[in-house]
């Protein structure tokens, strides 16, 4: 074809000079340029240098017949048109050159030659048709292309149909949730092959597309519609569906979009079980806090009932069952506080191997469970309370020994993440730091998918005896740590727990334990608690270490008492504070007054709260020594011993 804006350019190709001038002459009067070859060379030659719009051929050269010029131009310039010119009795050959590929072709006498203008711009208004034409069948196989992959592309499932519903294309993820393949959907009704109902109405399908074109509007989205695959599954999903129209407002078909809801279900599940364990561990901070001062008072008399029994006694060992008692009560309300609001764990580098190893030794001592471990030899460390971690191992420990009862395996791994490493799954929410991943894999029973979902819910149990606390546990602890957890199950194949905790940045640095027992001492102690039950048994207690005891109940009081003591040059050894003074000044902000007072003060926070921050880090906040509510005799005298002896030498 002729470039933008200049004029076609025909070839003549003859041998015959004064026919060749008299073609020339007509085609100018019609404003064509032409140029002339005489030689089938010479016709392949001007080809190659200017642009030729189109040739008039003759088929007798003197170098070459037109057989041979045509499989020339094929191979060396396959797109220029021509039209032959042929003498008389040269009509079957004329023919032959059509099917070759020739557009026209035109007889060599006078009347025919005067019509030549009228037929090469016939042939070149043809010809311009026939390029705007490809030119559109290219853009649209173009924006067809564009539009598949931009298809393909989409996140979201998108079906379009015709007016009838009959489905005209499907991306990929449509494909997918509605389990069928392209040839198959393609041409068939879009109600053979979409079934969309309501999660409480299973029988009754939604039509969207009949809607939509029925009426002409955009449908409102449809939440949370089960969409039936062909293997018998379903998947939950958001639909809408919309109304293809002509400019001039026709509806030509109907566009539905699918959107698979499953991951958005699983993290709203995460929410609604993240706002469940806040809620009941606001209520469990506050039980275990109360309980912690009634067993506070229960284990203090008990430790100073027993200072005036011989071992010996049967009353002494009564006392020491009591004791044991109250201290697993203690470990009880230790296990309700996990679950507390604003509750952190006592955290410091621990080793992970020990604390898995004898958490499965205790539950797997006896019976027909076999475990395997596996852990590298350079596994990384835990920032971690080794006591909480110890319960939460313990607790899935146990829920896999319970879901085999005929006996089975249970597999323990650990491995090292790099950042790069962690998985991208929904739910699953990472710094960018390095973690430990732990693997506890079962071979029992399983869990259905029903059940499964509902499993880190406070109370839920399928269990007669189960209290449904013990992987709510684990949840909170693991979460407490900055951790992650997931599950996955087949019901008759096993359980697999996956915890993902961040590793310790300092090495484990053995301690040797301090020797236990009770340690007397002397001094002037100042006792600041709200609880008068408690004031009374630690002043006894106190009493019978060898201390003087003043007592205060809230922080106004304890500033006001140490204040004066320094005053008359009569100072306080050692402050102990409740951390927590309803409608008052707790320890906390005591203990900042109190050291602009005297920043030698020696102070130890206490709390029923065993899993407040103040107690994991006392002494970013100003003390020295931290006592856990309830504590026994033995703990109380090495608190002090800690505070005023080991801190003179």
């Amino acid at each position: 074809m002729k470039a933008s804006g200049s004029l076609p350019t025909i070839l003549i190709v003859d041998d015959d000079p004064d026919l060749c001038l008299l073609i020339q002459r007509h085609l100018h009067r019609e404003g064509l340029n032409s140029r002339v070859a005489t030689t089938g060379e010479e016709a392949l030659r001007q080809l190659s240098a200017h642009p030729i719009t189109l040739m008039l051929l003759d088929l007798h050269l003197p170098d070459m017949n037109g057989d041979e010029l045509i499989h020339a131009m094929k191979e060396h310039h396959p797109t220029v048109p021509f039209i032959v010119v042929t003498g008389y009795g040269d009509e079957q050959l004329a023919v032959k050159m059509l099917k070759s590929g020739a557009r026209d072709y035109i007889t060599k006498d006078e009347s025919a030659l005067e019509l030549l203008p009228s037929v090469v711009l016939h042939n070149l208004q043809q010809l311009e048709r026939e390029h705007r034409l490809a030119q559109a069948e290219e853009e649209l196989a173009a924006e067809q292309e564009r539009s598949s992959v931009t298809l393909a592309c989409i996140v979201d499932g998108v079906i379009t149909t015709d007016i009838n519903g009959i489905v005209h294309s499907i991306n990929p993820v449509a494909l997918h949730l509605i389990g069928h393949n392209l040839t198959h959907v393609l041409g068939r009704t879009i109600d053979e092959v979409f079934h969309l109902v309501h999660p409480d109405h299973p029988d009754q399908e939604d039509h969207l597309v009949k809607q939509v074109l029925a009426l002409g509007q955009v449908m409102k989205p449809l939440y949370y519609r089960r969409l039936l695959n062909r293997n018998g599954t379903h998947t939950m999903v958001m639909c809408s569906a919309s109304p293809i129209c002509h400019q001039n407002g026709t509806v030509l078909g109907a566009v539905v979009v699918i959107r698979d809801m499953s991951e958005r279900i699983k993290i709203e599940h995460e929410l609604q079980k993240a706002s469940k364990l806040e809620s009941i561990g606001t209520l469990a901070g506050g039980i275990a806090h109360d309980f912690n001062n009634l067993l506070m008072s229960i284990l203090g008399n008990i430790s100073l009932a027993k200072l005036s029994l011989s071992p010996e006694t049967r009353a002494f060992s009564q006392l020491l069952e009591a004791e044991k008692a109250s201290l697993l009560a203690k470990g009880l309300t230790h296990q309700l506080l996990t679950f507390a609001k604003g509750g952190h764990p006592v955290k410091k580098p621990v080793r992970l191997v020990p604390i898995l190893e004898n958490a499965t030794q205790l539950i797997l001592r006896e019976g027909k469970i076999q475990s395997e471990y596996r852990f590298p030899n350079d596994l990384w460390d835990l920032y971690a309370d080794e006591s909480q971690l110890h319960q939460a191992f313990h607790n899935l420990i146990l829920n896999a020994q319970q879901a085999m009862p005929q006996g089975g395996t249970l597999e323990i791994e650990a491995e090292n993440l790099h950042p790069a490493e962690l998985p991208k799954n929904a739910g699953l929410y990472f710094e960018d730091k390095a973690y430990v991943r732990i693997r506890i894999k079962d071979t029992g029973h399983g869990i259905s998918n029903e059940h499964l979902v509902r499993i880190f819910d406070p109370y839920f149990t399928t269990k007669r005896q189960g209290s449904g606390l013990g992987l709510a546990t684990t949840y909170s602890i693991i979460t407490s740590h900055n951790g992650q957890m997931e599950v996955t199950s087949t019901v008759e194949k096993g359980t697999v727990f996956t915890i993902y905790l961040p590793a310790a940045t300092v090495q484990v640095v053995p301690q040797i334990p301090e020797s236990g027992g009770i340690r007397l001492g002397q001094g002037k102690i100042l006792i600041m608690d709200d609880e008068e039950a408690i004031c009374v048994i630690l002043e006894q207690m106190l009493v019978h270490l060898g201390y003087t005891v003043e007592v205060t109940q809230h922080g106004e009081e304890a500033i006001a008492r140490y204040a004066k003591a320094l005053d008359l040059h009569q100072p306080f050894s050692a402050v102990i504070l409740d951390l927590m003074i309803p409608g008052g000044m707790g320890g906390k902000d005591t203990i900042h007054r109190l050291r602009l007072l005297d920043p030698d003060i020696r102070a130890i926070v206490s709390s029923g709260y065993s899993n407040d921050p103040v107690l994991s880090n006392h002494l970013s906040y100003g003390f020295q020594g931290m006592v856990a509510k309830p504590f026994r005799l033995e703990e109380l005298s090495e608190a002090l011993y800690q505070v005023l002896v080991k801190r003179e030498s």
